[in-house]
């Protein structure tokens, strides 16, 4: 249920970053080792993540926060469910277009060398 909320609360433009910036990725890590399963938290966390990168000025803030999203969305491609996969790629796209764009994140852009 707080995944799903969280994800909720960062659809909107406004709150993104303060969620971004809350600790929910750290705290949800225990929880992703289970999601990686599928499921419904497993769709949760996917879509939170999509929301946490989407947008045109959202953008994880620290290297720190741009690894946590990424390791993640680690745990989540293990999932068989197509909507968490889905949600999951887009967010990574994102996060790795983001990274390319901000020259002070190139260095941990998941994606470097090529994410196509």
């Amino acid at each position: 249920m707080r995944c799903w909320c969280a994800a909720n609360i960062a659809g909107e433009p406004h709150y993104r970053d303060y969620v971004a910036n809350s600790g929910i990725l750290a705290a949800a890590a225990p929880a992703l080792e289970c999601a990686g399963s599928g499921g419904e938290l497993a769709r949760h966390a996917a879509w939170l993540l999509h929301n946490l990168v989407r947008g045109e000025a959202s953008m994880p803030s620290t290297s720190a926060l741009v690894w946590q999203v990424a390791d993640a969305a680690a745990r989540l491609m293990h999932s068989d469910d197509e909507a968490v996969l889905e949600d999951t790629a887009v967010a990574l796209r994102k996060l790795a277009d983001k990274c390319g764009a901000n020259p002070a994140l190139q260095s941990c852009n998941p994606c470097a060398g090529g994410c196509n």
